[in-house]
């Protein structure tokens, strides 16, 4: 769902980033880093952007979006932590710039962070089952022989 919204929205801004797995990749070794160097390439591709720390890629985001309009995608957010290394202030954000923050945890969506918030609803059987299909098999219904156990993986998965 992340991907398709940002994906109807990426020819709107000048510079955009979508980083998944936050919350996987920051619990590795030099996680933060890392996701600020994926960051930091998207939103200014062509230039180097070297940083040994997370304190120099705090710095070097923020004068990126102050200076552009972006829009920024983090996926999969666990910790407010993340966000102060990933997107600081939302002050630092040049005008009609859109951060859009997914989570499982709604306490990790603190109001200095966020100013509109939307929980995704469960998906009908037969919603859940044609997604399922679609991204598991690239039709809209199960192949035959597949129907009882692709049923029962959307209703063990919800």
């Amino acid at each position: 769902l992340a991907k398709g919204l940002f994906n109807s929205l990426v020819d709107h801004f000048d510079r955009r980033s979508f980083i998944s797995n936050v919350r996987e990749v920051a619990n590795n070794e030099d996680g933060m880093v890392s996701l600020q160097g994926r960051i930091l390439g998207d939103l200014s591709p062509g230039t180097e952007n070297p940083i040994n720390d997370v304190n120099a890629g705090i710095s070097a985001i923020k004068r990126i979006v102050e200076e552009n309009r972006v829009l920024v995608f983090l996926d999969d957010v666990d910790d407010v932590k993340q966000l102060d290394s990933l997107i600081g202030k939302r002050e630092w954000f040049s005008k009609g710039s859109c951060v859009v923050i997914t989570t499982r945890d709604r306490a990790v969506l603190q109001e200095r962070y966020v100013n509109v918030k939307y929980e995704v609803k469960e998906l009908k059987e037969s919603q859940a089952l044609e997604l399922f299909c679609y991204h598991s098999m690239r039709r809209k219904v199960p192949a035959d022989g597949f129907l009882n156990l692709s049923q029962q993986i959307v209703s063990l998965t919800g």
